[in-house]
């Protein structure tokens, strides 16, 4: 889940280059304290001796006895006096004699004092700060600096912080993975009424995960509410419960007043769901042109569901103009999106030759391969039936049965265990 960007102030009105250095050399010094006033922003009372220890704990923690900067130097460019945003580099020398390129940001507050920029995504460590040294053996100060925020703000029971401690615990990100840690965060700032909270709870109770009974009533319920607090993911789960009837009575019609409020909101799923009513006319009048407008939408907003629709309303002309070059290019972006269903389109394509595209076996195989690994039974018999009959493959009836029976294991496949019968007797 990527999250907005988190401005992290202080009460520093150093120019930016000395904002660096002094947190440089406050961690260098193992005092971490001193790093609190270009981190801690206006608006958040200042924090108690506990929280200022917890804080030194926590970074101690990952700082440990390791190496220490035995030397560092500061690109960071004097900016524009209307400048609200600057990067730094920092190249440091570390005591075991390893070299590294640090990078990070400044944000300039309305006071006009510059502080260090911490990203929210927990598990974003690379976005403002980032270690070329592909083995990352420096303790990523910024990194751990969030991480101890967020984990100090979180003891203090806002939610935000709440929603992103509880990340940082079922990804097991600087803290060992944690099931129970994750659910109590996430039902603390559920009951503060926080939207993303809600919406992980209602997810919870979907699936019966992170230590709570599977709940289609709950799910319901948690997902109204995210909905109402303005979640987008909230807004759309909402519109799903109405789509297919979870925890309440089906609804057609409501599951697209939400489907839409998810849209607007930026759900990209949302563009695909509303499309698949509009393109079938269930709870509103039946649109091919609106469901291929809100495909493309949703397509191009990196939705793999999305582009395969695109794909097939371009392959049969539905509401736009065919055209089997788009169709092609669409199934492709969906396929190398990771989407299952266009990977077997895209395949099919090219298995069959279809609508004046030249067959092509080699690269059918290739997506075929790339969905059977992701257990899709149909692309597991169709692997099957290219080394039955050679085809993008060499001809192997051993090989061929192997895939028919992963098929057939996969959910009682029908044409796969049709194919093993066949493969028996003859």
């Amino acid at each position: 889940m990527v999250l907005g960007l988190s401005l992290i102030a202080g009460a520093c009105s150093k120019k930016p280059a000395a904002v660096v250095e002094d947190v440089y050399k406050s961690a260098n010094d193992r005092k971490f304290s001193n790093i609190l006033p270009f981190i801690l922003p206006d608006s958040v009372a200042p924090f108690t001796d506990q929280e200022k220890k917890t804080f030194e704990e926590y970074l101690s923690d990952y700082f440990g006895d390791g190496p220490v900067y035995s030397s560092y130097t500061i690109e960071c460019e004097e900016p524009a006096e209307d400048a609200t945003e600057m990067k730094f580099v920092v190249n440091t020398s570390m005591s075991d004699g390893l070299n590294y390129k640090e990078t990070g940001t400044l944000v300039k507050g309305n006071d006009g004092k510059w502080r260090l920029a911490l990203v929210n995504a927990p598990n974003d460590t690379t976005t403002l700060f980032s270690v070329t040294d592909p083995q990352k053996r420096t303790k990523e100060l910024m990194r751990n600096l969030r991480y101890a925020y967020v984990m100090t703000m979180a003891t203090r029971g806002i939610p935000e912080y709440q929603v992103q401690a509880a990340y940082y615990w079922i990804d097991g990100i600087m803290t060992p993975k944690s099931k129970n840690q994750y659910i109590t965060l996430i039902k603390n700032a559920a009951d503060k009424g926080n939207g993303e909270a809600l919406y992980k709870l209602g997810v919870a109770y979907y699936f019966g995960d992170m230590g709570v009974e599977q709940n289609n009533q709950k799910y319901f319920e948690y997902s109204k509410m995210a909905a109402e607090a303005g979640n987008p993911q909230g807004l759309y789960n909402l519109g799903y419960a109405y789509d297919e009837g979870i925890g309440t009575m089906k609804d057609e019609a409501e599951a697209v007043k939400w489907y839409q409020k998810a849209a607007d909101a930026g759900s990209v799923n949302a563009y695909n769901s509303l499309g698949y009513m509009y393109e079938e006319g269930r709870g509103v009048e039946k649109d091919a042109e609106k469901a291929f407008e809100l495909y493309l939408k949703g397509a191009e907003n990196g939705n793999g569901y999305a582009m395969n629709n695109v794909s097939l309303c371009y392959q049969n002309g539905n509401g736009t103009s065919q055209d089997m070059a788009k169709a092609v290019e669409w199934a492709t972006k969906g396929a190398e999106a990771g989407n299952v269903p266009a990977m077997n389109h895209i395949a099919d394509i090219y298995y069959n030759g279809t609508n004046g595209i030249e067959r092509n076996y080699d690269k059918a195989v290739y997506w075929y391969k790339q969905a059977a690994e992701e257990k899709s039974n149909y692309a597991q018999y169709m692997m099957g039936e290219c080394y039955e009959y050679g085809r993008g493959v060499e001809k192997n009836l051993a090989t061929a049965k192997q895939w028919y029976r992963i098929s057939a294991n996969n959910n009682d496949y029908k044409p796969a265990e049709q194919a093993l019968s066949r493969l028996f007797w003859d």
